[in-house]
This record gives structure tokens, sequence and C-alpha cells, in this order.
């Protein structure tokens, strides 16, 4: 392509922007992950492609731009990545401030957690941005690409609540480990049977928890205890009168439901909270929108102010929980998007489109909002497209 590694902003030109993919750094504060490591790079380097990489995407995590080079890809900056890409990659959706940067009928992937976000796809639709949604990415049997936060979220759930349970943020006051010598009773609830609730259970079970699972019902309780078969838990269908009677001797509680929005019936009321043991701790590990599925989240938290306290128990709601440890992150989702990612561009060089996979994911298309989930949510909160 006549490109040359590594050159200034200035004199970049990118020959074939239909062949071209950019990788850019995050802006969101405290997010310090980036979507694809040189493994990445080179594997869609070595399919033809253009990789361009913005100079310290992933200085944060200790990737330097040399191992980007190495691996294939020029670094520029990300005004000409945005100018030039047809197809850019990236872990959260843009913000306000890149907005304008935005070009017309360009591809975006990116978790874009998008379902409360009006002014975001408007942009999208003004642009005709075709817009991928990697946690709605779908390969015929699962979500395949929310595997990796999910997995990673679970766990990080588990070992927030393992130190919260320490003072002084936490009021329970005791180490959680597997010495049963100096380790009280443990009893973690754990609702859901997902990704996220699993990672959850393996971490709490490995620190000498008593693990309990609430499940949607007969298959979900079947596939757990196959998946799960080298563990020790219990598990139930989840059922209001079980459920409220559990969240009373439960010292930590993990919501992990795999949908939930404006609109989820609520499951765990404020009266159900009020019955908790004081000091537990409540985490909404899947961190929806609005209150959802547990009526006391009135806001989300964060990674800098993680927790807030109502009617004594800790609460906790962060929506990027895998960014708290962002070199395991980054590192293990790799691993799981990376065969679908050359899948997908190998797709787009033979065929011109996206690997069905890909194309499960998509969000908008044309001006169009092509998934139903967003169309439900544009339904709910009454945007006006």
């Amino acid at each position: 392509m006549g490109t040359k590694k590594g050159c200034q902003p200035s004199t970049f030109k990118c020959m074939r922007a239909d062949m071209s993919i950019g990788i850019l750094k995050e802006l969101i504060t405290s997010e310090r992950r980036v979507i694809a490591n040189p493994e990445t790079v080179k594997a869609l380097c070595d399919l033809g492609y253009v990789v361009i990489v913005e100079g310290g995407a992933g200085e944060a995590i200790n990737i330097s731009d040399q191992e980007y080079m190495l691996a294939g890809a020029n670094i520029s900056d990300a005004e000409t990545i945005w100018n030039n890409c047809d197809y850019i990659i990236k872990y959260k959706a843009p913000i306000p401030e890149e907005y304008n940067r935005i070009q017309e009928d360009q591809h975006i992937f990116a978790i874009f957690h998008a379902e409360d976000n009006e002014d975001l796809i408007r942009i999208l639709l003004e642009k005709k941005v075709t817009a991928v949604s990697l946690e709605f990415c779908h390969d015929g049997n699962s979500f395949c690409l929310a595997k990796a936060g999910g997995a990673m979220a679970g766990r990080i759930a588990a070992i927030y609540a393992l130190y919260h349970s320490l003072l002084p943020s936490g009021r329970a006051g005791k180490i959680i480990c597997n010495d049963k010598s100096i380790n009280p009773v443990t009893n973690a609830l754990i609702i859901g049977s997902g990704n996220v609730a699993k990672a959850a259970a393996k971490t709490f079970i490995e620190n000498g928890c008593e693990v309990t699972f609430l499940v949607s019902g007969e298959r979900s309780l079947d596939k757990l205890k196959t998946e799960m078969f080298d563990f020790d838990f219990n598990a139930y269908i989840n059922e209001p009168k079980r459920l409220t009677e559990m969240l009373k001797v439960a010292d930590i509680v993990i919501g992990a439901i795999l949908i939930s929005t404006y609109d989820t019936p609520t499951m765990i009321s404020e009266d159900m909270v009020i019955s908790m043991k004081r000091g537990s701790i409540l985490i909404d590990a899947t961190a929806g929108y609005g209150p959802g599925y547990i009526e006391t989240f009135a806001h989300n938290t964060n990674l800098r102010d993680p927790y807030f306290y109502l009617h004594d128990v800790m609460h906790i709601k962060i929506d990027n929980l895998p960014a708290a440890a962002p070199i395991s992150s980054v590192a293990y989702a790799n691993e799981v998007y990376r065969p679908y990612l050359i899948e997908c561009f190998q797709h787009i060089q033979s065929s011109g489109i996206m690997s069905e996979t890909f194309r499960n994911g998509m969000i908008t298309e044309n001006g169009e909002v092509t998934h139903s989930v967003i169309k439900h949510h544009q339904e709910i909160l009454q945007w006006n497209f």
C-alpha cells in the first residue's frame, strides 16, 4: 500500500479507506483498555488490511507504540484515524467530544450500550453509520463476544465484595478466605446463571464462601449444574418467597440477570433490602438501565466512587467493572474477540459484507435503527427520530 509505519500524522495518507481499520485510544475517564492488542493487530494486518493505531493507545496497560509497529500497524493521531478509516474499532461507544469526527457511512465496532443514549443514536442515524454493538454479537449459540466482559465483571464483582467486607469501607468487618479457622461462614447469593454469575460464584467458592444460585427455570438449573460440575454450591429456581427468605441471611448478593432496563419488573424491592443484614453487600453486576430489577439502585456508582449505603446495605452498580483490571481484561477479551474479528474481516474481503455474527450485533445501518433492543428503548423512552 506504500504507507510508512510510524509516519507522522501530518504525512499519513490512507490509500484505500475501505481496506483500513482504525484502533483508537479511549477518552472516557478511568478507561485504560484498548480494544486490540498487538496479536490481534498482527492478525488483521496479515489479512491485508492497513491497521492504524492511535499513538499511546496501549500505554496505560504497558503496550508501546513500538509493539504495535512491530505487529504491522501504522501509528497516527485520532483525527487522522477518524478521517481516513472506514472501520473504527474501539472499546466504548464514541462520547460527545468524538461525535463531530464520525464520518458519513463509517463502520464503528464498539461496546455501545446505547439503549439509553438518544444523542448517540441520533448521530449514528444522521451520519448513516453502520454501528455494531459487540455485546449483541451472536454466533447462533450465544452472545459470543459478551463472554469476555461478563466473566471479568463477575470475577471483579466478587473481588469488590470480598474487599468491601473489610473496614473501613465495609461494615461486616471480616476477612473472607478459604481458611475456616479465621473465616466465619459467608453466604453469597447469586441471582442468575450466565457468564457473570458463574464467574462470581467461582471466585466466592475459591475463597471459602457458601454459594447459592437462584435461576430462572429448570433448563437454566440443569445447564448450570452441568457447567459447574466441579464446584460445590446450591441452586434453586428463583421464586419470590425463596428470594425473600434468602436475602435475609445473605452476606453478599450479586445480581447477574441478563436483561435489566427501565421496564424490567422489580425483583428486589426496597422492603426486601430493608430486611437484609446490616453491613451486607448488594451488587448489580450486570448494571442495566434505570433501577431495573433492584428498586434501591436510584443511580449507578463508578470505579472512583464505587458504593453508597442505603438501609445499612452497601450498594455497588458499576457499568464498566472490567475496566478495574484493564491488563487482564484486554488480554482475555482479545483471546475471545480475535477469531471472530478475523472471520468478520475475511468475510468483508470475500463478499463485501460482515459475518453473520457481527451483523447480528448491528444497531444502525443506512440511517435506520436495526436492532430490536434499541427499537424497544426507542419506544419506551419515546425518542423522536
